[in-house]
């Protein structure tokens, strides 16, 4: 009958209808499963370059002691020689 027809039609475009929602559905979903998957790899490269930055940066804080205990140590001998030398400055006199 034509109504029979009719409703095998509407199924059919029902069907597709909610096939298409699916399949939509289905892409969004990939799409942020693999969103979340390029985040975790930035996090990744932003960790890593985290971690290689607070290096550097203690390798730079290490530099700096040294070279502040170096200054301190060198600024103790010139102490030294001034105290010396008014020393002698005071005998010559």
């Amino acid at each position: 009958s034509l109504t029979g027809k009719g409703n095998d039609s509407e199924s059919e475009t029902r069907f597709q209808e909610v096939f298409m929602e699916h399949m939509s559905n289905m892409e969004k979903r990939i799409q942020h499963i693999s969103d979340m998957e390029a985040n975790i790899i930035d996090a990744e490269h932003f960790q890593n370059f985290s971690m290689a930055t607070d290096q550097r940066f203690n390798d730079i804080l290490l530099q700096l002691s040294t070279l502040f205990s170096s200054v301190q140590g060198h600024g103790n001998t010139i102490d030294e020689i001034s105290k010396s030398l008014i020393s002698l400055n005071t005998t010559l006199l």
